[in-house]
């Protein structure tokens, strides 16, 4: 089977790239055939005769066209192409939106001017069409007269596919069925809920990093959580200052980006296995300055909130511009981002990390689609105390991420924390407030937090279910009748299967 596009191009060159989502190719029956992958990518077949000239030209214009833009693809290929070739190719046919996409991006990614003069007219067409990709404000290109809607620039841009999944999660408005939500309840026991939340988020983010933490550190971090949006944190100042709230000690506050070469791995028997590896610390300035340029560039944008806090907080993780703290950074981002696009409701939040730490396997599959093939790409070297050096230019790697898959991931996680935990927790405290107003009601002689303790040690019974154990009655509440004791026990069994 032949192979067309980006791929008959990363053969014909021998490119060191990741590959693109889409491969295509040239079959011998007579219908279009798209076949869908498990891991997300497709494979498409088309019938010969109806796609493109066998030339590197004809290839590169058939990928544009119909498999979408890689720029990090064009930007290991471009090097290879005949410049005059390629002129000749714009030329014939220089008013066709996709040989002037070609043009603009050769141009862009090599900072070489063709000899083509300026379209003085004709439409200007979008880079990405917005029914397929996440895109940004429109900045128009007179040259070619393109508008470049890429969520960051030619030096740093995610690629945001909006697959079907996508599209049908942005007709679900969670934000709206949020807020929907919430103004079913009381007001204060809807706040009381949102406050639990936090902490849940709290202790979960950490908890993924398998980190229990004191009680102090815990509040500290809710704190943060609770002003995300408020500041500005996409500059480097901004991240600098994040990483000072996060990091504690300061004995381990920094002035800048890690200046060593980091790894994540783990132990063996057999020794360390290497799971993923960021950015050489030369390559660091320069690229985060870039992924700062993107990450603004979307958060003054329309690019949808959920695209736009995946598309920055996963770059940042995978950036990794820390020796430490860069995974509770990447959680606290995604927060940040939807609260200052404004897709959280005010005052809430979506406790992602909590749903993460439920099924941490899918979490580390999405964060491996990336990680997991970039390892075949890096040249490295160890010495005898684990120390690494990367051996090859790495940089590009890191600029043009396909990161379509955080993005269904955190709406994933957005619709679960509203259908299981938010739901969960108000009805919880519905059903709490409820069960100790009656037994108040009943036994005004008990305080509110012996009423609390009563009701906890219920539903915490796990030998017998809203039940309290022989040994707490016996500690706790020796004054009470065994007929007192069954009448409570029937209260709280009601008031929680009632929820």
């Amino acid at each position: 089977m032949q192979h067309i596009g980006y791929k008959w191009l990363i053969d014909r060159f021998s490119l060191d790239v990741i590959p693109h989502h889409c491969a295509s190719f040239l079959s011998d029956k007579s219908v279009h055939r798209k076949v869908e992958k498990s891991d997300g990518s497709t494979e498409e077949y088309y019938p010969k005769g109806k796609t493109c000239e066998d030339s590197v030209c004809g290839h590169l214009e058939f990928a544009v066209k119909n498999e979408g833009i890689n720029l990090a693809i064009l930007k290991a290929c471009f090097p290879h192409v005949d410049a005059s070739e390629l002129t000749a190719h714009i030329l014939k046919k220089r008013t066709g939106q996709f040989v002037r996409k070609l043009w603009f991006l050769y141009e862009a990614l090599t900072g070489r001017k063709l000899d083509i003069p300026d379209l003085e007219q004709g439409n200007y067409v979008d880079l990405l069409d917005p029914e397929k990709y996440y895109t940004a404000t429109p900045v128009s290109q007179q040259r070619q007269r393109i508008n470049v809607n890429l969520p960051g620039t030619v030096d740093f841009s995610p690629q945001l596919r909006r697959t079907d999944k996508l599209k049908a999660f942005e007709a679900k408005a969670l934000n709206t069925r949020c807020s929907t939500i919430l103004a079913g309840y009381d007001e204060q026991l809807a706040a009381r809920a949102v406050n639990q939340l936090y902490l849940g988020e709290t202790k979960s983010s950490f908890q993924i990093e398998k980190e229990d933490l004191p009680t102090d550190r815990n509040m500290r971090f809710k704190q943060l959580l609770t002003q995300a949006g408020q500041q500005q944190y996409l500059t480097k100042d901004g991240l600098l200052n994040l990483h000072r709230q996060i990091i504690i000690d300061p004995r381990y506050h920094t002035a800048g980006y890690r200046d060593t070469q980091f790894y994540v791995g783990s132990t063996t028997f057999q020794g360390e296995e290497i799971h993923f590896i960021p950015p050489r610390p030369d390559n660091l300035d320069e690229l985060m300055n870039s992924f700062l340029r993107c990450g603004e560039r979307m958060l003054s944008s329309d690019i949808h909130p959920v695209a736009a806090a995946a598309a920055a907080s996963f770059a940042f993780v995978y950036l990794h511009p820390f020796k430490d703290g860069n995974g509770r950074m990447h959680r606290f981002l995604i927060h940040h981002i939807l609260a200052k696009k404004g897709f959280t409701p005010s005052g809430s939040i979506f406790p992602v990390s909590a749903v993460m730490l439920r099924d941490l396997k899918k979490y580390q599959d999405i964060l491996n689609r990336f990680s997991a093939p970039l390892l075949e790409h890096i040249r490295f070297r160890q010495d005898g105390e684990g120390r690494m050096t990367v051996l090859n230019e790495t940089a590009d790697y890191y600029r043009y991420i396909d990161l379509t898959s955080t993005v269904e991931l955190l709406f994933e996680l957005i619709e679960q924390t509203l259908d299981k935990d938010l739901i969960q927790e108000l009805n919880f405290l519905k059903n709490y407030d409820q069960a100790a107003r009656e037994l108040t009601n009943m036994m005004d002689g008990l305080s509110g937090k012996e009423i609390g303790d009563f009701i906890n040690y219920c539903r915490g019974n796990r030998e017998n279910p809203m039940h309290i154990s022989k040994a707490k009655r016996g500690k706790f509440f020796p004054l009470l009748t065994d007929e007192e004791v069954e009448r409570m026990q029937e209260i709280v069994r009601r008031t929680f299967d009632a929820g």
